[in-house]
């Protein structure tokens, strides 16, 4: 009997076989993007951090637009199946943070101010709201603070006063534990908000759009501010309202608020979101236990404390949306304006109406997108200060940042690290560009333009937001890798 031949050559139906035949383990996706961007955004907030120089120069605004950039990239490769690993996040981020624990601060000499806060209450035994730094020349922390905050009392809650005092207890005399203290602080909070987003999301491109962020990593961290220590109470008060906690909820976002009063926006947005999805039981709960937290620990310092806080009224930042309407009235010269005003009165009234403005707009906002959940509702009254406010730092993208990398890939999120990043490069535009014949010369186009156009990219964001159908406080689900 002849054999059957086949119709292939028999290498042909070998490879026909293996092909139909299901491979032994899972393909990894090709993961080296993701870590060429990890590499970028390391290696810039690196430069950053280690060289005094960039900080200050065109070289670090590229350097921090490449940062944000690379941080947004690596959300898009998430969305590819081809986001970085857990692993790779977790060391880059600390590999980053010890660089920027070990140098003292870049841009920004706020940690000094803080111990000579901390400095007021635990050697000199006096209170940081009714004396100033100047007020103790010998001190030899004195001559690192900026010269202006010499004369400015704490513009901080009553935690703040407690915990830099212990600070300054803690260091002694010794310079460098006393920025220690601070910068590996606000790197422990930065661990912390990492383990709760990793924890709603397990997302570690949001990770390392936190972690990696120069504004986050290089402002916040390395200049050893507070305002991380807000964003984490933040975003826990938001996750425990989301577990049914109101109480507990409530009291935590009250301790935030006595650190940095803004933290207080986000308690406002979480009671418009109890008032419209669980009603006024609930609603009032969360509030009695928030106003309670603020009063019991403002007790102590009295009225003192919260009128210290309206020192800095009549300051306008370089980045702020409202430089352009500041221009156009005539106040960038001159100690006097129309009608013999004074300048920095006006200035004062002009920032006084950008943050109504601002409080308004996120009041408005968090009560469209409240159905949308308490992470939307607690955001927006916070981010839209941020944006929208007369000063604006880019540390203060700390604050809501973190809250809205619960959805890392939302427009809203990817519009605010973009801010944050402009806030971040905005002080490292010297003033010698090019600018506008209609604009003076030491003022750059960049610095009226962009910050409108993030705001209104903001809130147009939000507004079309609240057009479409809620999706529930449940993180979104991310492509299996």
């Amino acid at each position: 009997m002849r054999r059957a031949c086949s119709p292939y050559p028999r290498d042909v139906a070998i490879a026909h076989e293996d092909s139909t035949r299901a491979p032994d383990r899972p393909i990894r996706p090709d993961r080296r993007r993701s870590v060429a961007l990890l590499a970028l955004a390391i290696g810039a907030c690196g430069v950053l951090i280690v060289s005094p120089r960039p900080s200050r120069s065109p070289t670090g605004f590229v350097l921090i637009v490449l940062a944000t950039a690379a941080g947004l990239l690596v959300l898009r490769e998430e969305r590819r199946g081809r986001g970085p690993t857990l692993r790779m996040v977790v060391v880059a981020v600390a590999l980053l943070g010890l660089v920027a624990v070990v140098y003292p601060p870049r841009g920004s000499n706020d940690a000094w101010t803080y111990v000579m806060y901390g400095r007021t209450v635990a050697v000199h035994h006096a209170s940081p709201y009714t004396h100033v730094p100047a007020d103790f020349p010998k001190d030899p922390f004195l001559y690192r603070t900026g010269p202006r905050w010499r004369h400015t009392p704490a513009v901080y809650g009553p935690v703040f006063a407690a915990y830099a005092a212990i600070g300054a207890w803690m260091a002694g005399n010794s310079f460098l534990l006393a920025r220690l203290f601070h910068q590996v602080l606000a790197l422990a909070a930065l661990a912390a908000v990492l383990a709760v987003v990793w924890r709603r999301t397990r997302s570690p491109a949001a990770l390392a759009l936190i972690g990696l962020h120069p504004a986050i990593m290089v402002s916040t961290v390395n200049g050893g501010h507070n305002d991380l220590f807000v964003g984490l109470l933040i975003l826990v008060g938001v996750v425990l309202a989301l577990s049914e906690r109101p109480a507990l909820a409530g009291a935590i976002l009250g301790v935030a608020a006595c650190v940095k009063i803004t933290a207080g926006l986000a308690a406002v947005g979480l009671a418009i979101w109890y008032l419209r999805e669980r009603g006024w039981t609930m609603a009032w709960r969360f509030s009695r236990w928030t106003a309670a937290v603020v009063v019991l620990l403002y007790l102590p310092v009295g009225w003192v404390a919260v009128t210290a806080m309206g020192t800095n009224k009549n300051l306008m930042s370089r980045a702020s949306a409202w430089q352009l309407p500041r221009h156009l009235l005539g106040l960038d010269h001159g100690q006097h304006v129309a009608m013999g005003l004074n300048r920095s009165d006006v200035i004062g009234v002009l920032a006084s109406v950008a943050t109504a403005c601002a409080v308004l707009i996120g009041i408005v906002l968090a009560w469209r997108l409240a159905r949308h959940g308490a992470q939307e509702a607690a955001l927006l009254p916070t981010a839209s200060y941020q944006v929208g406010a007369a000063y604006t730092l880019p540390w203060y993208s700390a604050w809501a940042l973190p809250l809205a990398a619960l959805r890392p890939h939302s427009l809203l999120t990817q519009l605010l690290a973009i801010h944050a990043g402009f806030l971040a490069a905005a002080y490292s535009l010297p003033r010698g560009l090019p600018a506008l014949p209609w604009f003076p010369d030491e003022r750059v186009m960049i610095e009226y333009v962009l910050p409108l156009a993030i705001l209104a990219a903001f809130v147009l964001g939000a507004w079309l937001r609240a057009r479409r159908h809620p999706i529930g406080d449940a993180p979104p689900a991310l492509p299996q890798a």
